[in-house]
């Protein structure tokens, strides 16, 4: 059996260049998926 790790994050909580550093470092640390919110209001 293989643990999948899903990280989700909110798109422009607090910035987007927060956003952005949350998903590189979701990325270079073995991230399977990541789910992205996208508020539209």
């Amino acid at each position: 059996m293989e643990i999948a790790l899903i990280p989700y994050i909110t798109a422009d909580d607090p910035n987007l260049e927060i956003t952005a550093l949350a998903l590189q470092g979701f990325d270079s640390n073995g991230t399977n998926v990541i789910e992205v919110n996208i508020t539209l209001l």
